[in-house]
Order: C-alpha cells, then sequence, then structure tokens
C-alpha cells in the first residue's frame, strides 16, 4: 500500500510546473521546501504567479507615475528659474532706463539754469572824434557826391555795347580754332593712325526757315575733333561716303564762319 502511494506521488514532483516552482523556492530561500508542509497544486501556483505578476505591474506602474512627477517637477522648476532670470533682466533694463532719464533731466536742468555772468570791467568809450572836413581850395575841383560818381546812362550803354561786341569776336574766334583741323582730310589721318577713337557727326536740322543750323565744334589738344553741344559720336567702322560728305559740310561752315569775322572786325574797326 505505501509502495502505491510513493509511486502515485512521485509524477506530482517531477512535473515541470512543480520542478519550476521548486527552482525559483530554492533560490529565494537557499535551500529546499519542507516536504512535510502541504504543496500547491497547478492551478494554485497558476493563480499565485499570476497575483504575483499583478503586484509587479502595479509596482512598475507607480514607478512610471513617480519618475513622471519627477521629471513634471523638474520641467516646472526650470520654467519658474527661466521666469525669474526674465523678470531680473526686466527689471535692471527698467533701472538702467530711469537712470538714463535722472541723468538726462539733471543735464536739462544744469543747461538751463541761468549763470551768473562775470562782470568785465568796462572803461569809459573814447570821445567821439569830430570830423574835419577840409574847404575846398579855390584851385581844386570840388569833391563829387557818390551820385555823381556813378556812369550815367550813356556811358552804361556804350560800356555794354563795348562788351558785346568783344564777346562775340571772341566767339567766333573760338569757332574758327576747327579750321586747324581742316587743313588735313581727317579720313587720311584715321587711316594712318588705326586707332579705335571716334568721328565727330556733325548734327544739322531744317528750321521754319529753311536754315541750315551746324552745332559747335572745338579741337582739343591732339588736333581731334571734339564736340561741345550734345554731338553724336559713331564708331569708324560706318560707310566713308557719309563721313566724307559731313567733312565737306564741315569745311564749308568754317570758311563761312571765317568771311563772318573778317567783315565783323572790318566793321568794328571803323
Amino acid at each position: 500500500m505505501l509502495s502505491k502511494v510513493s509511486e502515485d506521488r512521485i509524477p506530482l514532483t517531477n512535473s515541470p510546473n512543480r520542478a519550476a516552482s521548486l527552482a525559483h523556492y530554492t533560490a529565494s530561500t537557499g535551500s529546499l521546501p519542507n516536504l512535510s508542509k502541504r504543496i500547491p497544486s497547478d492551478a494554485e501556483q497558476h493563480k499565485l504567479d499570476l497575483l504575483k505578476q499583478i503586484e509587479e505591474n502595479k509596482r512598475r506602474r507607480q514607478l512610471e507615475l513617480e519618475k513622471e512627477k519627477m521629471e513634471e517637477q523638474k520641467e516646472i522648476e526650470r520654467l519658474e528659474r527661466y521666469n525669474e532670470k526674465m523678470r531680473k533682466e526686466k527689471e535692471e533694463e527698467e533701472r538702467k532706463l530711469r537712470e538714463r532719464a535722472r541723468q538726462a533731466e539733471k543735464r536739462n536742468e544744469q543747461m538751463y539754469e541761468p549763470h551768473p555772468r562775470p562782470q568785465r570791467r568796462r572803461s569809459s568809450p573814447p570821445p567821439p572824434r569830430k570830423e574835419q572836413r577840409r574847404s575846398p581850395s579855390p584851385s581844386e575841383a570840388p569833391a563829387l557826391e557818390w551820385w555823381e560818381k556813378k556812369p550815367s546812362w550813356q556811358q552804361r550803354k556804350e560800356l555794354r555795347l563795348a562788351n558785346l561786341h568783344e564777346k562775340r569776336i571772341n566767339v567766333l574766334k573760338r569757332e574758327l580754332l576747327v579750321e586747324r583741323y581742316s587743313t588735313q582730310d581727317p579720313f587720311d589721318k584715321i587711316n594712318d593712325t588705326l586707332q579705335p577713337v571716334t568721328i565727330l557727326l556733325l548734327q544739322w536740322r531744317i528750321t521754319s526757315h529753311e536754315k541750315l543750323l551746324v552745332h559747335r565744334i572745338g579741337v582739343n589738344k591732339d588736333h581731334h575733333l571734339v564736340q561741345r553741344k550734345q554731338i553724336p559720336v559713331v564708331p569708324i567702322g560706318l560707310r566713308a561716303d557719309l563721313l566724307l560728305m559731313q567733312a565737306q559740310v564741315l569745311r564749308r561752315c568754317l570758311e563761312e564762319q571765317a568771311g563772318r569775322i573778317r567783315r565783323y572786325e572790318h566793321t568794328c574797326g571803323r
């Protein structure tokens, strides 16, 4: 009978769940369980494992909540430190503004504060001098007054005409300076130098009186034609016949100007 009972209990002790339970108990207590105590069944052991897992989950959840609270507390403290720093900076800036305003007000008060002027010792003014007018001698001519020293209307008119004649002669002479270049064909000179220079093109227009008007031109120190009043310039690569026609018109205009100057000087010399 005893052998039969022992044989029936051997499979229970050698089951996998039982072996795992014994191993866990041995690891936790360091000794083998007391076989005299009641050994729980598989269903009870499963229930105990579930309860243990539930407790572990609760403990883990509690730790996570505590960790979240700690992080929230740290974030709140960080925000409080930042707000405190910003408040101090704002107070410092306001204090500096008040200090500058106080200094500016003090400078204005010092500027507009009446300062006593140092009293200067004034010397007595010199006695007024009496103007002594010399009596004109009978041999000397009487002195002219300021209104008598001005030129008369006729004198001013003659002076104006003389200045006008002189200006006209100078203008015609300056315009005639271009004749220095007209003695040499400009196209020959350009072909000889073969430089990337520009040639002056005369610009003329027909007025209501059908008169040919030519802009003023001049000569620089290198005897090259230059413009004076808005005369367009073109590169060398244009048609030669057009440039030749422009040069001929220029030569005729110079001859007419020279004749005008000679006639004008002859008229003024009379």
